[in-house]
């Protein structure tokens, strides 16, 4: 009997603590439905809302755990090796790869290029430097134009002369060669070629490094060289992807471990490796969640928002 109330006064501890835990663990909101921030039209009836970037995360969609399948990359795009190719495997826009150096002037730049999925082609940097640049978009606008794209800081990047037609098969290899030669470039795909132009602009760039990059389209790339006009090579190997590791968005590194892309999931198309190699506990970790939003009430036939915004564990009224 002794034992018995032993067991019951140690269970009715266990959970007093547990509820004074789960007390500890809540957010209180609190509305003061007389402290009234804006008002919403009586003659709005329906509201439109398109879910593009993310407009909608930790609000209207709240989730615990974010990116769970690791499918989301932190960054530009999700790059890994494959042999002597480097593959870019995410759908994201505006995706890019630069290397080499931000002085180089003239020179030519070639490589094979090959779609994997996606709704585009390739995108091919050629005097790149941070935003100034100029790529080549083959397969863009859904597939249908290539294009030169100029991009000058603070102007997002448009389309520098003329659009042709033209798309990028799935699944095959494609020969491209560019030419810089002071402010004279050409490019070739498969030995025809495509553009032939001069930047007679005061923005015209006149050195910077070279690069590939994707839009909505997954695709790998190879034989990376790049000689002088004389014949000399300046480059001639498998670009170095930063350290080697494919961060994801939302989690964070625990210690010394190394974060590698893999595309041998289970369950999903990618799955991240985890290498540690030396002592001490290592993993990936996610912060608390984080809440963003707004909160409308009714009364008196009005609709009124009167909380605006919570982040993390605090609120605001």
């Amino acid at each position: 009997m002794r034992k018995i109330a032993i067991r019951i006064f140690t269970l009715g501890l266990f959970m007093l603590l547990l509820s004074h835990l789960n007390m500890k663990a809540q957010t209180v909101y609190t509305i003061h439905s007389d402290q009234v921030l804006h008002s919403v039209d009586e003659k709005i009836y329906g509201q439109f809302l398109e879910h593009i970037y993310h407009s909608v995360n930790n609000g209207l969609w709240g989730d615990l755990i974010w990116n769970r399948s690791f499918e989301h990359p932190s960054g530009s795009g999700t790059w890994y090796r494959d042999g002597d190719e480097i593959v870019q495997s995410s759908l994201n826009e505006n995706v890019r790869l630069l290397f080499g150096d931000v002085s180089w002037q003239d020179y030519e730049f070639t490589l094979q290029a090959r779609k994997d999925g996606g709704s585009e082609g390739f995108l091919i940097l050629f005097r790149a430097n941070g935003e100034n640049f100029y790529w080549c978009n083959l397969g863009g606008w859904g597939n249908t134009l290539h294009a030169i794209e100029k991009g000058t800081p603070g102007v997002r990047w448009g389309v520098f002369g003329s659009q042709i037609s033209g798309s990028i098969q799935t699944g095959k290899w494609y020969d491209i060669r560019i030419r810089c030669e002071g402010n004279h470039f050409q490019v070739w795909l498969d030995g025809n070629k495509l553009f032939d132009f001069n930047d007679n602009t005061t923005t015209a760039h006149l050195t910077g490094q070279v690069g590939v990059g994707t839009w909505v389209t997954q695709s790998r790339y190879r034989n990376f060289v790049v000689t002088d006009l004389s014949g000399n090579t300046l480059f001639s190997e498998i670009p170095t992807l930063e350290g080697d590791e494919s961060p994801v968005s939302n989690w964070q590194k625990v210690g010394t471990v190394q974060i590698v892309t893999s595309g041998q999931a289970l369950n999903s198309n990618l799955c991240v490796k985890l290498i540690n190699n030396q002592s001490g506990e290592t993993g990936i970790e996610q912060n608390g969640l984080n809440l963003t939003g707004l909160l409308l009430g009714k009364g008196n036939n009005t609709w009124k928002s009167f909380y605006s915004v919570n982040t993390g564990n605090s609120d605001s009224s």
